[in-house]
């Protein structure tokens, strides 16, 4: 991450994957606890004297403590109770982006940059200033390096901007948003992928589910402005801010700097209580079941999880201890799980247990174990008989008492090392407490606070505790898998699970016996015929020409793991191909949501998610594309989920409306944002030159599509539109062309499928300047020069391709772009079959937009002296090396082999020439990759400009 993006992350809380399954409404707000002396079990918890409390006159909390363990070092947090389970259910997807939208405009600021300048000296992997986003809360956090007044002023200037909502007004927002989108995926962790999968399968509709702290893109392109604001002015009001502040600064000092930057901060009339838990409503009581994938997990992980309302906050006595009792049980149970990694033969290879809060007030008991994904059935049992057996027998006075040891050695050990502890760890600490509305009671207290307690804490009581936590009428059983490994159908889970929890099955680790398949697929339909097939032997491909004009190709290649790429490549037929452009994404926007045969679209995302079926989709010139990835075993459900897509897709008026929002937020961020509407200008023109362009629509084409016109138009190329496919990877041929037969060669007829770009060469007249002007405030112009290459042969793209590779070693050179004020300028080569037949190479720049024109000049000098005079040798020999070594991966790439096949020229000998590109590859000299340039640049061939497009801002100067 850089620099400059460095404030924009987010790290969703919680201790373990299940935790926020089937939760409510947010934590309550914060109340410290006054010292007391009434009944022993209600008696107040003592706050630790080192904390300092408060608030301001409006409603502005504070904890402030001195800490000096590294000098002069300084951690501040604002804590906001506005997570995402503040968000009505109109407000998806508003708590992320308004967290990171005032977080990106706060670090614009000056407070912001000298906050960047100082971060340098903080120790490696601490950052200046950082945004984290939770269910529970959004947290602003500042570390300063040394804690002098301009620093801690700085450091609280940074975080009161954050509160005072800069960064949503409408400019602010529509320049923001693309950075935050394209951040959003990197903050999604593998926790929030399996929790995202199993969500829906186990608690559809649950609020924890329905409002992920870090949403989806299309969940962010769907809020508005307006709902930002208003979720703002509701979440951000002055009673819903805590400043925690801890390290080597007096607290006098710090509290009256708090005053200073957040006493005026005015009031607003945001609502303050918390949405309501019932809406969407909870999921009624009962044993559940699911399973989900990620490709970062090695082992099966296998859990129980029960959920039950929140207990309140730790700020009494009893309510202290019944946190301790919680976590004597979690030590004995998972004790327990770990013994039975010593019993010979047991597949447990680890396991653990965690009772205590999550997001949302509420409190989750988990236990789990790891081990093989080939043992799946055997884990669950595992894990189900050891839990179920703890809940009926309870545990000894000797595990009770190893427990109460344990506990009482980590308080200790706790106690005597915070001294130690880095500013962080303690202000993260006091976060936590803030959440749960909790007393700050001393590591030295805690530890008393258990000696005191802990031996009245008996057997027949952990007993207890466990039968309640791990009540099995109210628990799910979840199973993750790696992706690469076959994942079972719930109702195997509860089959392998329910046996085991029997009283007289309790902790006994046989295997169960295993029912029918629950999952069995519907029937398959009546399998076409094949009416042509071709060898390519050199490249170890069968093409075939099904019955019904579907084409087909196979390639068997084996790898580490045994999987199956397939690649589905839908024509648009010629009179629509310009017609109707916005649908062509439209289409396959919601095919993903489609449902098709009978089957609702829930069962299709069942079947992909039961069966590990990766499923992506490309638009491009004329052509739609499908691309598939998934285990061995699923290519028979991944080829069903095809055929459900093409057999009879459905569109819901509400995707589509959903879709159509999104759609014209991006077309309102392009506007303002100059690098898209370039890019928007390129295959604008491409358009006037008469060829098929993925072009950008602009917000009146948006407004333009209607429904009706969008089914009629998806149901006319379903069932006229070409169809090429592919399936490459470890499956046999015979295997592989059953399949096809079966699931595409049942398929109504159509015309056999013609490759991307088989019509006429494009017009090099028609391109000329444009200058484009966007609505946006960015200072920056940018540049972008291009030429179009007709794409009549293999071997041009192939020179094209170097002629882009030396471009681009010498445009970024900072000898090119540094006298000109500009940023490095990127070249690239976009192929034929990306671009309708009509490869494009260009270069891009940014500078002010006074110098544009002379960035545009020095960048047409670079492609006229290509054109004439050629790379030189060592430029080819590098630019020829960087080539050879793409193919070679590309080679070995089984979803790259499904691409390529699915958008081959009819002709077979196409297959063919592919054994022949690494050849053409090394054997280009300098005078082919001169002379084909040469004549795709019209300056050169035919006197005419190039491709040039200015983009400014509308305020600027034209240049």
């Amino acid at each position: 991450m850089t620099r400059r993006n460095a404030h924009l992350r987010a790290r969703p809380v919680g201790l373990c994957v299940s935790a926020a399954l089937w939760l409510g409404a947010g934590a309550p707000g914060v109340l410290l606890a006054e010292p007391a002396m009434i009944e022993a079990g209600d008696a107040l918890l003592y706050q630790d004297s080192r904390w300092r409390s408060g608030s301001l006159g409006n409603g502005v909390r504070y904890l402030v403590r001195t800490h000096a363990s590294v000098d002069g070092r300084l951690v501040l947090r604002l804590a906001v109770d506005a997570g995402s389970l503040r968000e009505e259910k109109d407000q998806l997807g508003s708590s992320f982006l308004t967290a990171m939208l005032v977080q990106a405009s706060a670090a614009e600021a000056k407070a912001g940059q000298a906050l960047l300048s100082l971060g340098e000296d903080l120790p490696a992997g601490v950052r200046a200033t950082e945004a984290e986003v939770s269910q529970d809360a959004a947290m602003f956090t500042v570390a300063l390096p040394i804690a002098s007044d301009k620093a801690i002023m700085l450091g609280l200037r940074h975080l009161s901007a954050v509160a005072s909502g800069a960064g949503l007004d409408d400019a602010s927002i529509m320049r923001h948003r693309p950075l935050i989108r394209a951040q959003r995926a990197a903050l999604v962790t593998r926790k929030d992928r399996l929790l995202s999968a199993v969500m829906p399968q186990i608690a559809p509709g649950s609020r924890a589910g329905f409002h992920s702290a870090v949403p989806s893109d299309a969940t962010l392109c769907a809020v508005e402005n307006e709902t930002l604001r208003s979720f703002y002015s509701r979440c951000y009001a002055p009673p819903r801010l805590t400043i925690v502040a801890v390290g080597d600064a007096p607290v006098g000092s710090l509290i009256e700097r708090i005053r200073r930057e957040f006493g005026g901060l005015a009031e607003r009339d945001g609502e303050l209580e918390a949405a309501d838990p019932t809406d969407p409503p909870r999921p009624p009581p009962g044993l559940r079941a699911a399973v989900a994938a990620d490709p970062e997990l090695h082992q099966a992980i296998v859990e129980v999880v029960v959920v039950h309302a929140g207990s309140g906050p730790i700020r009494t006595a009893s309510a202290w201890r019944e946190s301790l009792l919680d976590r004597v049980a979690s030590l004995v149970l998972q004790r327990r799980l770990l013994a039975s990694m010593e019993q010979p033969g047991s597949p447990v290879r680890g396991g653990g247990v965690r009772i205590g809060p999550a997001p949302g007030g509420a409190v989750v008991a988990v236990a789990s174990v790891t081990g093989d994904p080939g043992d799946w059935r055997r884990l669950v049992a595992e894990v189900a008989g050891r839990v179920a057996f703890a809940r009926v027998e309870g545990p000894s006075q000797g595990e009770v008492r190893a427990a109460q040891e344990s506990i009482l050695r980590s308080l200790d050990d706790a106690s005597v090392s915070e001294a130690n502890e880095d500013p962080s760890s303690l202000v993260a600490a006091a976060s936590r407490s803030i959440l749960g509305g909790d007393t700050l009671v001393s590591r030295a207290d805690e530890a008393a606070h258990a000696r005191t307690m802990l031996p009245g804490i008996g057997a027949a009581e952990v007993r207890a505790a466990l039968a309640s936590r791990f009540n099995p009428n109210d628990a799910a059983f979840i199973l993750f898998m790696p992706d690469r490994a076959g994942t079972p159908p719930p109702l195997d889970i509860l089959a392998a699970a329910l046996p085991a929890m029997l009283p007289d099955q309790a902790g006994k680790t046989a295997p169960v016996a295993w029912g029918a398949d629950h999952d069995e697929p519907t029937a398959a339909p009546t399998p076409g015929t094949i009416a042509s097939i071709h060898l390519i032997p050199t490249i170890g491909v069968t093409s075939a020409t099904l019955g019904n004009g579907v084409r087909f190709h196979h390639r068997r290649m084996t790898g580490a793991e045994p999987r199956v790429s397939i690649s589905i490549s839908i024509r648009v037929p010629e009179a629509d191909a310009g017609a109707l452009p916005p649908p062509i994404e439209a289409t396959l926007a919601l095919w993903s949501a489609a449902g098709s045969g009978g089957v609702a679209g829930d069962d299709v995302r069942r079947i992909m998610s039961a069966k590990q079926i990766e499923f992506r989709w490309q638009i491009a010139p004329g052509v739609a594309r499908i691309d598939l990835s998934c285990p061995r075993e699923s290519a028979f459900e991944a080829m069903r989920v095809i055929h459900l897509v093409f057999s009879e897709p459905r569109i819901d008026p509400a995707a589509f409306d959903r879709w159509r929002w999104s759609m014209v937020q991006g077309a309102r961020a392009r506007a303002e944002e100059s690098f898209s509407a370039a890019f928007g200008a390129v295959s604008m023109v491409s358009r006037i030159a008469g060829r098929p362009s993925a072009w950008t629509p602009t917000e009146a084409d948006i407004d333009a599509v209607r429904f009706d016109t969008l089914r009629r138009w998806v149901d006319g190329i379903v069932a006229r539109g070409p169809i090429d496919a592919a399936m490459v990877g470890d499956i046999p041929r015979d295997e592989a062309f059953d399949l096809a037969a079966t699931f595409l060669g049942s398929l109504p007829p159509r015309a056999v499928a013609t490759a991307v770009g088989d019509g006429a060469p494009a017009d090099r007249a028609v391109f000329e300047d444009h200058r484009v002007e966007t609505r946006g405030p960015a200072s920056d112009a940018v540049v972008l020069l291009a030429v179009h290459g007709a794409g009549e042969a293999s071997g041009d793209e192939a020179a094209l391709s170097l002629a882009a590779r030396v471009l681009g070693a010498r445009l970024g050179s900072r000898a090119a772009f540094e006298p000109l004020g500009a940023k490095p300028i990127a070249v690239k080569h976009l192929s034929s079959g990306a671009m309708g037949g009509m490869p494009l190479l260009l270069a891009i720049g940014q500078t002010t937009p006074g110098l544009a024109s002379s960035l545009a000049d020095t960048m047409g000098r670079a492609f006229s002296s290509l054109a004439t005079e050629g790379p030189t040798d060592a430029e080819l020999t590098k630019a020829r090396a960087g080539a050879v070594d793409e193919f070679d991966r590309q080679w070995t790439d089984s979803a790259w082999w499904a691409r390529t096949l699915s958008g081959l020229p009819a002709d077979p000998r196409g297959a063919a020439a592919l054994a022949d590109a690494r050849g053409e590859l090394i054997g280009l000299t300098r005078e082919i990759v001169r002379d084909t340039f040469a004549a795709h640049d019209p300056t050169v061939c035919c006197g005419r400009p190039r491709l040039r497009i200015v983009v400014v801002p509308a305020a600027a100067q034209a240049p």
